[in-house]
């Protein structure tokens, strides 16, 4: 449950609750009930003003067949409240136990929408007014200066009320290859979704309901929407077929299919909105696309990018010897050589040294360093690699290993990094 308070358009509650039921492991029921609410956005709540000119047909004398010109504007309404919605939905899902990788479903749902926002305009307007609603009426005057015939002001307001009922469906199926063709690697696999919609009614309290279920104009959904796909997965490549489409329908549901005897006396009002037509059948559509992906190694190093971007830094790096830790790239560059680094600061200052840097001492003279000149080792090290520090921070690290009597040639990064192949000084 929640509790909203708008400072626009008051407070409101919403709730939804569900249950489901497995009385075997193969089949499933659900159900869920909820009130929802759309508040007034700030377009239809502080819309300036826009406006319009155009013309249209005068209810009041059809049999002269006049029109009305009009200057209509559009502004915002601040006494628009939220639109109300009360949803269910009920449905079941079997998963046969004895048919692995199959699931198919089936859910009702019934929407109805109270204080719908809606918006009529100007030949709405006055027709509304010419059948006898006076709040219309109020909402166009005469045009004092002339130009035109009427000043019409359209706003939205809460008017509507709306209900959609259907059924959902979903099925799906999924194979391993192997299980037609020993020791291959993949999948195939089947899925189905369709909605069939039974109502979807709009009563705006002004004009006769009609359901618009089945006008594939576009002013209502087509009784059936329908999607099916089958798809082969493997290692290597994918294939994915899909076929889609829409049922027959008409092109108005308020239109009445006629070549002869057509209705003939009918109110001009009930004329408007029910015209005639000779021919009110829609085609449905039909659509197939077709899908194919390969999957390869680019250039080599499609694995090697992804493992190196998603490694850790490695306990051997700058980041170890008291530097700033360099950054994984997304191009594949050549393995850094790791640089001894001490375990601790205690190890630092016991004479054992880096591990691995016996192996490249260069005389016996490093044999005999003190803790400080190790210390003063592994702050060169950390200056030696670090390429990105200040010359200044530089200079103040070879100061203080100088002053404690360590030679150039003690300090060479080969000796430091534990490589046999010699390399330039740290200084």
């Amino acid at each position: 449950m929640r509790a909203t308070d708008y400072s626009t358009s008051g407070y409101v509650t919403t709730w939804k609750v569900g249950a489901t039921w497995e009385p075997i492991e193969d089949i499933r029921f659900r159900a869920t009930r909820s009130r929802d609410i759309r508040a007034p956005n700030l377009n239809e709540l502080f819309q300036a003003g826009t406006s319009r000119t155009n013309a249209t047909d005068n209810p009041f004398t059809p049999q002269l067949g006049d029109v009305l010109t009009f200057l209509e504007t559009t502004t915002g309404n601040l006494n628009l409240r939220p639109e109300k919605a009360d949803s269910f939905s009920a449905g079941v899902v079997l998963q046969p136990r004895f048919l692995g990788g199959f699931s198919a479903s089936a859910d009702y749902f019934e929407v109805k929408v109270e204080d719908a926002i809606g918006q009529l305009f100007a030949g709405a307007i006055i027709s509304r007014c010419f059948e006898g609603n006076q709040d219309f009426c109020r909402a166009f005057r005469p045009d004092p200066s002339g130009e035109r015939d009427l000043l019409v002001s359209a706003s939205p307001f809460n008017f509507s009320r709306q209900t959609v009922r259907g059924v959902d469906f979903e099925a799906s199926y999924r194979l391993p290859i192997e299980r037609l063709f020993a020791n291959a690697d993949g999948a195939f696999t089947l899925r189905g979704l369709a909605t069939r919609y039974i109502d979807n009614i709009t009563d705006t309290g002004f004009s006769i309901p009609v359901d618009s279920v089945g006008d594939n104009s576009g002013s209502g959904p087509p009784k059936w929407i329908y999607r099916f796909s089958a798809s082969v997965d493997t290692p290597t490549y994918t294939i994915t077929g899909t076929a889609r489409g829409i049922s027959s329908g008409t092109y108005g549901n308020n239109l009445i299919e006629c070549q002869t005897n057509c209705p003939t006396g009918r109110p001009s009002a009930i004329v408007s909105q029910f015209p005639t037509i000779d021919d009110n059948s829609a085609p449905g559509l039909f659509y197939v696309d077709l899908n194919v992906t390969s999957k390869f190694n680019a250039l080599g190093r499609g694995e090697g990018v992804l493992r190196q971007r998603h490694e850790p830094v490695q306990r051997g790096s700058i980041a170890a010897a008291g530097g700033r830790p360099f950054r994984q790239h997304h191009v594949q560059r050549p393995a850094r050589p790791r640089l001894p680094r001490w375990r601790s600061t205690a190890d630092a200052l016991s004479r054992r040294g880096p591990p691995g840097a016996s192996r490249a001492r260069r005389s016996d003279e490093d044999q005999g360093l003190s803790a400080q000149e190790w210390l003063c080792v592994y702050r060169r090290v950390a200056t030696c690699r670090a390429g990105n520090r200040t010359n200044r921070e530089r200079r103040a690290t070879t100061w203080n290993c100088r002053s404690n009597a360590l030679s150039k040639q003690d300090v060479r990064c080969s000796s430091l990094r534990g490589l046999s192949e010699p390399a330039p000084s740290c200084v």
